[in-house]
């Protein structure tokens, strides 16, 4: 078997890219699962317009829920790294067609016993991982049935959800016959619901 620096480079060793990564993924997931949460009470609030009284007073005020965010990550960390070269042996010799690759194993008291590094040749990786502010009018909606109503009816429920709307053609003084998007569908607050309603020459 190869000695224990060989053994820990071969079993615990990654690309440094990879690492750093890793970490990156992990913030990732945990931002994800404090989105997922936000937009869960989000949808709820708005998924309807025939919601319970509490949903309904809370979009009468203009409620919104709490996105929380993790607005940086620091990470320090000691570790240990090698260099390892790709290619054959005589394009290395010759430096052409290689490619050069950084690998970091981190530095901890189980690994230094274990495998006697010495800590005194580690370097300490340094750095931030920030998030990028989500665009302005992201805030997510559920587009209500608006079906069957009149432009006044449209208007109190539209108004509840903060939504705008356009009218395409028809007698805005009859009822809407269709709405683009469909209802329950998922739009953006700044989105614009556009209505159609019954023709005058209707019956």
């Amino acid at each position: 078997m190869s000695n224990p620096k060989e053994f820990m480079n071969d079993t615990m060793a990654a690309p440094l890219g990879n690492l750093i990564a890793s970490i990156g993924e992990g913030v990732a997931d945990a931002q994800a699962a404090l989105d997922a949460g936000s937009l869960a009470q989000t949808l709820a609030l708005y998924d309807n317009e025939d919601g319970d009284i509490m949903n309904k007073r809370l979009r009468e005020i203009g409620y919104q829920p709490t996105f929380y965010t993790i607005p940086e990550t620091k990470v320090k960390a000691k570790i240990s790294l090698a260099m390892s070269q790709s290619g054959s042996s005589s394009q290395i010799q010759s430096n052409r067609l290689s490619k050069v690759k950084m690998y970091a194993t981190p530095i901890n008291a189980t690994n230094t016993n274990k495998y006697n590094l010495n800590v005194n040749a580690s370097v300490e990786l340094d750095f931030t991982i920030k998030p990028i502010p989500a665009p302005e009018g992201a805030e997510l909606r559920k587009t209500p049935d608006l079906i069957g109503k009149t432009l006044t009816e449209a208007q109190d429920v539209l108004g509840e959800f903060n939504l705008n709307y356009e009218i395409l053609t028809g007698d805005d003084t009859k009822k809407i016959t269709s709405q683009s998007p469909e209802a329950k569908t998922t739009v953006r607050a700044s989105d614009v619901i556009s209505l159609t309603f019954e023709d005058s020459s209707d019956a």
